[in-house]
């Protein structure tokens, strides 16, 4: 802010009278200021009652550095200038700091430090002189221009009051002094022995250029006349002084010596008009070039305006013969354009036509066969038996509202239900009916959710209830439930990752679920997770004429959705591994998901310690940072710097999850039963528990043993549903593997 002040003093604060003030003002350069500053303590050294002010006035800060240009400071934030500034101000006081250690390691005086920003250096000292009511003050080099400096200088002595003195300090040397007398006024005296240092050096003259200033030359040139001049002036002033003295005491001597001291004077003075005429001519010299560089500079920009105006009507033809060779370019053309159109419209509509009649008898033969293989795993029920199980949909019975329409809690057929009614007269609900169907009806996996069936006449859809609500809501903790514990966290990521790997290795298409949020993602009474709300999932299927995966344009989350779809709208499984990403990092953090990624990135490994969620226990750091970055590489901004799933990011999340689950859990013990192993542990082929469990095509896991068995039999068929497999594929259940592992130690069943 412009003629703000900070004051800070060593050994006291700001409380000395204003007469045994020193207020001595010295640039930023402390090479250039020590000198001044020197001869200032030199000059009042045993003056025990002198306060010394060190005081600096800098520029206001109008333009600020940014990404390597100068940008005006009413283009950036408030807070980004008020940064810039705060960093100027310890810059500039640093170097006060090295100024008052100068004084107190020279004379062991009581100094203050000043800092004033003002719009101009003259100005801010002018303001503190007045505010204050300083009486002493001692001016360095604060300009790099002399003339501008000793303007400075002439200004403090015309507007300060005739009560205070001055003194202006040049390189160490005094170079003039001004002194109130009794009757209030000023009178200024200098040392002619010091004058030499402020007077202008010849290799500091400039060349007249085109674009320079052609009148700097002449005008260094008259300010080292007048300083000459104002030199001789003075030294025919100290003559003057020297004649009277030499008169008075030629009155006591010999007459003939009078005459010769008489002619010593006269010589003198001879010699000292003659430098005047020279000066006088130095100085008409320079009017006079001064004259011929006016006339120079005229005649230069009179040539620079004729070559603008030649330049501007040659680029003016140019773009004229350009147009009409084009044009006439074009002319030559249009007939051969005309006929190739024609020819190539004709052969490219046959060719449309061969390939989309190829298409759709591929597309039918390929629909046939997805017909022919599909599994019947849901149950159409009918519209009165769902009212019977929600109570006619009664909002008692609600327990949450979906992207598309309420869910309601029912009990069906003697089991616990959640209900999805969508909104029959949305073209979009429809869709999202069709899709669930479509994915759900053909899925299963132990981290997915289960669509047990549907009613088409109310637009529902009835799922498997899982006690624990979404995971968005426990990681609020809703309803003031127990926040997750860190090693429930890193389970819930396994088991998702898995049922992600899974859908992700469909075939004989990918699946990819396209909205996955903790929204999405429900646990159950076990706090087994389970993904679901597959209404804009969607198959990838190659195109028969590209190698790219079909485009689609699905509804997603913002925070969770894939940047790469809002810019090339096209989804692929790496659109999931981003969602994921930004969820591990949640689960992590339990911060919102804006930018959370960048703040994870940036953070170091402090930072990262101050972001974790504490509520989830005392996380292993080592843990938390393997976490942080399997989080921030799924969730690049870029696919292609995306991990893969099955290969780089799946033995980490097991080890982790492994490591995760060994340790002492008491919120994970639930998970079983003390006496018997839940069901979900043991084979359905041969009815043990399971050590190598794999999840098949059909949905269910098997031991590894016993389905590769029954594969190797030469059975292509479900064991459970004795359907046809879509393929003879097994994944690893890893999550699983790690759970059984973990109840069998703790009943000690190996």
């Amino acid at each position: 802010m412009e003629g703000s002040l900070w004051l800070d003093a060593t050994n006291a604060e700001w409380r000395p009278s204003a007469e045994n003030i020193v207020l001595v003002a010295l640039p930023e350069n402390f090479d250039e200021g020590k000198s001044t500053l020197s001869w200032a303590l030199n000059y009042f050294s045993g003056n025990d009652s002198v306060w010394f002010a060190i005081t600096h006035v800098s520029q206001s800060i109008k333009m600020i550095p940014f990404m390597g240009m100068e940008i005006d400071t009413n283009h950036l934030g408030e807070e980004y200038v008020d940064a810039y500034r705060k960093l100027e101000r310890e810059r500039l006081d640093e170097i006060l700091i090295k100024y008052l250690s100068q004084c107190q390691h020279t004379l062991k005086l009581k100094c203050l430090k000043l800092l004033v920003e003002a719009e101009d250096t003259f100005e801010g000292l002018l303001n503190i002189i007045r505010t204050h009511d300083i009486s002493k003050v001692i001016v360095g080099k604060l300009k790099e221009s002399r003339p501008a400096l000793l303007e400075g200088v002439k200004r403090l002595m015309r507007e300060v009051k005739p009560s205070c003195k001055l003194w202006f300090v040049y390189n160490g040397k005094l170079i003039f002094t001004r002194t109130p007398h009794n009757n209030g006024e000023a009178s200024t005296s200098s040392s002619a022995g010091n004058r030499e240092n402020f007077e202008m050096n010849d290799d500091e003259e400039g060349q007249i250029e085109l674009g320079a200033d052609p009148y700097k030359n002449i005008r260094e040139k008259a300010f080292e006349v007048f300083i000459r001049h104002q030199n001789a002036e003075k030294e025919m002033f100290w003559g003057w002084q020297k004649a009277m003295l030499l008169t008075a005491k030629m009155s006591s001597e010999q007459h003939l010596k009078d005459v010769q001291w008489k002619r010593d004077i006269e010589d003198f003075l001879e010699k000292e008009k003659k430098e005047k005429d020279q000066l006088k001519q130095e100085i008409e010299q320079l009017m006079l070039e001064k004259q011929h560089a006016e006339i120079a500079v005229k005649d230069i920009q009179s040539i620079s305006a004729a070559a603008r105006d030649r330049n501007e009507s040659l680029e003016a033809e140019k773009a004229s013969l350009q147009q009409e060779l084009s044009n006439a370019t074009s002319a030559t053309k249009v007939l051969q354009s005309k006929f190739s159109s024609i020819e190539q419209s004709y052969n490219q509509l046959l060719l449309e036509f061969n390939i989309a009649a190829s298409e759709k008898e591929q597309l039918h033969d390929q629909r046939t066969r997805e017909i022919g293989t599909m599994v019947p795993m849901c149950t159409e029920f009918p519209l009165e038996e769902i009212k019977r199980a929600t109570e006619n949909f009664s909002a008692t019975r609600k327990i949450g509202e979906g992207g598309f329409g309420p869910v309601y809690k029912g009990f069906l057929r003697n089991t616990m239900v959640a209900i999805k009614r969508l909104d029959p007269t949305s073209l979009q609900s429809s869709t999202e009916f069709d899709q669930e169907i479509s994915v759900l009806g053909k899925v299963r996996h132990p981290n997915i959710i289960t669509l047990i069936g549907s009613c088409p006449e109310a637009s529902a859809l009835v799922y498997e209830y899982l006690e624990n609500g979404n995971l968005n809501d426990r990681l609020n903790c809703r309803g003031n439930t127990p926040p997750l514990t860190w090693r429930l966290r890193t389970k819930i990521i396994g088991e998702v990752c898995s049922a992600l790997i899974f859908l992700h290795s469909a075939k004989p298409h990918p699946i990819v679920h396209g909205d996955l949020k903790p929204d999405n993602i429900l646990l159950d009474s076990n706090f087994v997770s389970k993904i679901g709300d597959f209404g804009i999932a969607r198959l990838l299927r190659a195109s028969s004429r590209t190698s790219a995966f079909h485009r689609t344009n699905p509804k997603g989350t913002n925070g969770y959705i894939d940047p790469e779809f809002l810019t090339t709208g096209e989804v692929t499984t790496q659109s999931d591994v981003y969602s994921l990403g930004i969820i591990i990092l949640q689960l992590l953090t339990g911060k919102p998901v804006l930018k959370i990624a960048q703040h994870v990135e940036a953070a170091s490994d402090e930072d990262l310690m101050a972001m974790i969620d504490l509520s989830a226990g005392s996380w292993p750091f080592v843990h938390a940072r393997k976490l942080a970055y399997i989080g921030v590489r799924c969730s690049n901004v870029s696919r292609k710097s995306r991990p893969d799933l099955m290969k780089d990011v799946w033995p980490k999340i097991v080890s982790l999850a492994r490591s995760a689950m060994a340790s002492d859990s008491p919120s994970c013990e639930s998970i079983a039963d003390e006496n018997h192993a839940p069901s979900y542990f043991i084979c359905p082929i041969v009815q043990e528990i399971m050590k190598e469990p794999h999840v098949a095509a059909d949905g269910h896991t098997y031991e590894f043993t016993a389905i590769k068995g029954w594969f190797d039999g030469g059975h292509n068929t479900s064991p459970m549903t004795n359907l046809p497999l879509l393929n003879l594929d097994l994944i690893p259940n890893h999550p699983l593997r790690s759970t059984i592992q973990d109840w069998l130690q703790k009943h000690q069943k190996v």
